[in-house]
């Protein structure tokens, strides 16, 4: 068992999977990377809303898998929307990463289509569904910001079965890798303190406001990125 964490160990070691929602990837001419020609963005490297740590995301799964080696994982991106790299999916560099950090490839799925949150929930719970896996024995790692928007997509689409409020667990990537090493803490204290990063989280936590309220400035009354009206009854 690494670190002290024992609530989120007992946690990992009742699960059978864990949906990793992926961030963007870069181009990059590193060796290691030759076949793909991309890979994650790293700390602060942006993509187009900001800073938003894709390979950390890597970096917290291959943790939980440490903590439970029966895990299933399954990162769920399609391609980037980057215009210099298109050949490639999400998923597939983040199969390839966590191969290099030790899970083997049989204890991954890749989901290589969504382009979105949104996309990411109801793609990965279409393939829990297709496993069979129930609501309490699926997670989902993704940064501690993101859950709100997550959480929100599964209210106003009254859950996407088999993800259920407050039982599909949420597990913070920041959790895991500070579990696995403290010196994280520091690190994103770090990072979550620069002004370009708090602008993105803010923008990510009023985007989930709108999808709860029904209103963006932009669309008015209409359907906030596919969604129905939620005061409609």
């Amino acid at each position: 068992m690494a670190g002290t964490d024992t609530t989120l160990f007992n946690c990992v070691q009742k699960l059978q999977a864990v949906c990793i929602f992926t961030a963007d990837i870069v181009s990059t001419d590193e060796p290691l990377y030759a076949s793909l020609r991309c890979r994650s963005g790293r700390g602060l490297e942006p993509d187009r809303t900001g800073p938003v740590f894709s390979y950390e995301r890597v970096l917290a799964a291959a943790a939980l898998y440490r903590i439970n080696p029966r895990l299933k994982l399954i990162p769920s991106g399609g391609f980037t929307n980057r215009e210099d790299q298109q050949g490639t999916t999400i998923s597939a560099v983040v199969a390839f990463e966590l191969e290099q950090l030790g899970v083997p490839r049989s204890a991954i799925i890749e989901e290589p289509l969504a382009s979105s949150t949104q996309e990411q929930v109801v793609n990965c719970a279409a393939v829990s569904r297709e496993k069979e896996w129930s609501a309490d024995r699926i997670a989902i790692l993704a940064p501690s910001w993101q859950f709100e928007r997550i959480v929100a997509f599964l209210i106003v689409t009254r859950d996407i079965k088999p993800f259920a409020l407050g039982i599909t667990r949420c597990l913070p990537m920041e959790r895991a890798l500070i579990n696995e090493d403290p010196i994280w803490e520091g690190l994103f204290a770090e990072w979550y303190a620069i002004p370009a990063v708090r602008e993105m989280m803010m923008k990510d936590a009023l985007g989930a406001v709108q999808l709860l309220t029904g209103y963006h400035p932009v669309y008015g009354v209409k359907p906030f990125r596919g969604f129905p009206d939620p005061l409609a009854s």
